[in-house]
């Protein structure tokens, strides 16, 4: 979803509900998600310019790749959501920690609910499973100059908000 304001009861902009296999899902993120990033130009000094993208590609490619991969299939039919807003974008997955990763952890602890999954998502080549996504994600919000992630952990639900480049 993509709304106009700030929360869910602001009007929709657009909405796309994506269903189906797993690597054609995928596929449609891949379009998708360049397509929501706005990139601004501003000065470098020196006569110079760079472009900034108001969300980095690959902070919500890890993000929405980790709730795909991490959710529960089994105890809920909620899906993964991404909404889209005027100051930040959201990453809901229902399944919340798992095995050795808790609330406290869950940045440098890796388990994996869905093993035959994540192994398959390693072999397509969408996942390298060495735990370091949410650092990547960390530290690439910071070189882009985005706020940090808030993270929101319950025993069975997970979301994280990023907020876009003040």
């Amino acid at each position: 979803m993509r709304y106009e304001g700030e929360e869910v009861d602001s009007p929709v902009q657009d909405h796309e509900e994506l269903r189906g296999n797993l690597i054609g899902i995928l596929d449609a993120l891949n379009r998708l998600l360049p397509t929501n990033i706005r990139t601004a130009v501003t000065e470098a000094g020196d006569l110079r310019q760079r472009d900034v993208p108001d969300y980095p590609l690959i902070a919500l490619r890890e993000l929405i790749l980790n709730a795909l991969m991490h959710r529960s299939y089994d105890i809920t039919n909620a899906p993964v959501a991404i909404n889209w807003f005027a100051d930040h974008v959201e990453v809901a997955s229902p399944g919340g920690p798992f095995g050795s990763v808790t609330r406290d952890n869950f940045d440098r602890r890796n388990d994996y609910r869905n093993p035959a999954l994540a192994a398959a998502l390693k072999q397509l080549g969408y996942v390298n499973r060495f735990g370091r996504g949410i650092r990547l994600v960390r530290s690439t919000l910071a070189g882009n100059g985005n706020p940090e992630a808030e993270f929101m952990i319950e025993a069975q639900y997970w979301s994280v908000r990023v907020r876009g480049v003040q």
